[in-house]
């Protein structure tokens, strides 16, 4: 048409880029568009902070476990088992007071042999001989002990040192009982105490009861001790 008037498909298209154009639609659309790449920023954040969360809680647990299970009597017992097998002289003695030991047995021993060898009414006098005796005879009793831990792994631990694998513990602070059988219902009932992070066997608390099997397992007669100094 020529007369100025204006076509309605034109006007219609005309229209259209109008309103694709116009500042408003686009402040929205771009407002739709920040707020959107806002909130997926904000996910990916919180996604990473929970991420990082999860991490250093089971880091932290992980630790915690680690120390709990370390400064336990069971991993002391493995360690000195590791070190018996191993024949480590330092690992052995971290772990067993060889002389502790001794000097339980000794003193079982010592009041057994009074009793029997020389009677009730006199075994207080063979009390007497062996506190006289035992600073000599503990420290040879351990030399014999040490030696059979270190010359014979496998049969010191049929008793004379606690196989953790058998071994249950009972623990009160910073004591404990670790109860290991030698014989069909019979255990040896070794007293552990603790140092730091680090459990040490000290001595035997049934002796009187066991100390004539331990004493088979060391190669060690009472009866045939030279008493004297």
């Amino acid at each position: 048409m020529t007369d100025g008037s204006i076509e309605p498909g034109v006007a219609y298209g005309s229209a259209i880029e109008e309103r694709e154009s116009s500042p408003d639609q686009m402040d929205y659309l771009g407002h739709v568009r920040a707020t959107s790449a806002s909130r997926s920023r904000r996910r990916t954040l919180v996604a990473i902070v929970a991420l990082l969360a999860i991490l250093v809680f089971g880091s932290v647990l992980g630790v915690w476990r680690w120390h709990q299970y370390s400064s336990s009597p069971l991993y002391s017992l493995q360690l000195l088992e590791s070190g018996v097998r191993a024949q480590d002289p330092v690992e052995v003695a971290r772990y067993y007071d060889a002389k502790g030991v001794a000097g339980s047995l000794y003193e079982a021993a010592a009041a057994d042999f009074s009793r029997n060898a020389i009677g009730e009414e006199l075994a207080w006098l063979g009390e007497v001989i062996a506190s006289t005796a035992e600073p000599l005879l503990v420290d040879r009793l351990a030399s014999r002990v040490t030696e059979t831990i270190l010359g014979n792994p496998t049969l010191a631990l049929q008793g004379l040192v606690p196989d953790p694998a058998v071994t249950t513990i009972e623990r009160v602070g910073p004591k404990a009982i670790a109860s290991t059988p030698f014989a069909e219902g019979e255990e040896i009932r070794f007293l552990m105490l603790q140092s730091g992070n680090r459990w040490r066997i000290v001595g035997i608390e049934n002796a009187a009861d066991v100390h004539g099997h331990l004493m088979g397992v060391v190669g060690s007669d009472i009866s045939e001790w030279d008493w004297a100094p």
